[in-house]
């Protein structure tokens, strides 16, 4: 509630409405909540990536002595993937940064496309390396908070729910096996597609939950 004049110098009383935080503003609001006053985290920071380099890559431009020739192998040569987390955290009262040790992981790529080398990183290749990043974070730091972008193989639905176009037995199975008791025969097709519409479970999430680790939703 704020107070201000009206026109004859008498008090009104005005309503503020709150807006609703963006979702880049709740995030980055939940990042500053994990900085103490010397803005060092208070739970350590685990950032994770993936790329890919070529065997034989060059940097485009480079300094070399004048006059002397530059070799530069014939093809790319074998691309590798590469995936690997760094943490940053506070140690004796000093901050430090870190690649997590058994981290970093790569192995040849089989597509010979150059647009997305996220192809040859499966959701079942993400979850067994997320699965032993988890535990070796929970070994080294304890609870963390990790940090990874939105690629679609981090978001593999666990005991996804049965699409349209699948029968009403199938669905009513799988209604019954999470708790909701239904026969084939009560309802039609689309009021069970409707009990099945819900939030669904991220595997990885699950992994995060056994572990205790947070997972910051980056917008």
């Amino acid at each position: 509630m704020r107070e201000r004049a009206g026109a004859h110098g008498c008090q009104l009383h005005t309503k503020e409405t709150k807006r609703p935080k963006s979702r880049l503003g709740a995030y980055l609001a939940n990042k500053v909540s994990n900085l103490s006053a010397r803005l060092h985290p208070k739970v350590t920071e685990v950032f994770l990536d993936e790329s890919y380099c070529n065997v034989n890559h060059t940097a485009g431009s480079s300094w070399v002595v004048k006059h002397s020739p530059r070799y530069v192998a014939n093809g790319a040569g074998q691309r590798y993937c590469i995936v690997g987390a760094g943490s940053v955290f506070v140690k004796n009262g000093g901050l430090c940064a870190e690649w997590v040790p058994g981290s970093i992981k790569s192995w040849p790529s089989h597509l010979k496309g150059d647009g997305d080398y996220h192809g040859n990183f499966t959701g079942e290749l993400f979850e067994l390396w997320f699965e032993e990043l988890c535990q070796l974070l929970q070994s080294r730091y304890g609870p963390c908070r990790i940090h990874m972008d939105g690629a679609a193989y981090h978001k593999v639905i666990e005991d996804p729910a049965p699409a349209s176009s699948k029968t009403k037995a199938v669905m009513v199975k799988w209604l019954n096996e999470h708790g909701v008791t239904v026969g084939v025969n009560d309802y039609t097709k689309k009021q069970l597609e409707q009990l099945i519409a819900q939030p669904t479970n991220v595997r990885v999430f699950a992994l995060l939950t056994r572990q205790n680790h947070q997972l910051p939703t980056v917008p």
